[in-house]
């Protein structure tokens, strides 16, 4: 049985990434400027370490630091949700692109890291709801674990997905260099 991207001819395969990708590209750079005043002492990282708190305390004194830009903090997760939509399509595309491209072993780790890569998008959006939830109502242990747990899973896929894309991707493109 073929895959859902075997089925797209690949020109559309490509013009399909391209616009994923710039869509992507968009919302990363909109969410980076947005995020500023969410970079504290209490959130060095700003929304990520929101994400990341894992305890009660710690999630306490960034929102406590947040005091002044809550609605940025708001805005900042909401954002999220459009974009938790296309990177995961974004990365799980250009595995699978790869993982056709090259056979073997390394094409059978493209389609699965292309497959898990959609889990992304259910993990982000449970993370953001349980964030929206401690803007609104404060912090809890119960949230900021489930917020780290989703919010950590979420960036090894995605981790993995670049490793893999980068790797394997420029090892393609050498490859094919090479061979004419």
């Amino acid at each position: 049985m073929r895959s859902l991207v075997e089925s797209l001819p690949v020109s559309l395969r490509w013009w399909f990434l391209c616009l994923i990708g710039l869509g992507t590209l968009v919302f990363l750079v909109i969410l980076t400027v947005q995020g500023r005043p969410l970079r504290t002492t209490a959130a060095p990282s700003g929304i990520m370490s929101f994400e990341l708190a894992w305890s009660e305390a710690r999630t306490a004194a960034i929102l406590s630091s947040w005091e002044d830009v809550a609605r940025v903090a708001r805005r900042q997760i909401l954002f999220d949700f459009p974009f938790l939509a296309l990177y995961p399509l974004f990365l799980s595309l250009s595995c699978a692109m790869i993982s056709l491209a090259r056979g073997g072993n390394s094409a059978t780790l493209g389609a699965i890291l292309a497959s898990l890569l959609l889990l992304a998008a259910p993990l982000d959006a449970t993370e953001n709801v349980v964030l929206l939830k401690m803007l609104a109502h404060g912090a809890s242990t119960s949230a900021a674990r489930i917020a780290t747990v989703c919010a950590s899973l979420k960036f090894v896929l995605a981790g993995a997905a670049l490793c893999y894309t980068c790797g394997h991707g420029i090892a393609l493109m050498w490859s094919r260099i090479h061979a004419t």
